[in-house]
């Protein structure tokens, strides 16, 4: 159980990176924008949950929402930079 903290932790911080990013977006009538990145997260997410939760369990389940995140940040950096 205590090894899925340090995981959360790093969900937390991507997260908190990602999510700033989805007011600025709404902010300038952007929505798409938005939609799009929880798009990708959400796809991801859908895509390891499963084999990583028969891998690892509970940290499995950690570790593909961190995927899951990391699939999106590319996408928040493009839209910010676009």
């Amino acid at each position: 159980l205590t090894a899925i903290i340090p995981i959360l932790a790093v969900l937390g911080l991507l997260k908190s990176l990602a999510g700033s990013s989805s007011a600025l977006f709404l902010s300038v009538k952007k929505q798409s924008y938005t939609m799009v990145i929880m798009l990708v997260s959400v796809s991801g997410l859908l895509l390891f949950i499963y084999p990583l939760i028969m891998r690892f369990g509970l940290f499995g389940a950690g570790v593909s929402a961190v995927i899951g995140t990391l699939l999106s940040i590319p996408l928040v950096i493009f839209f910010t930079i676009l």
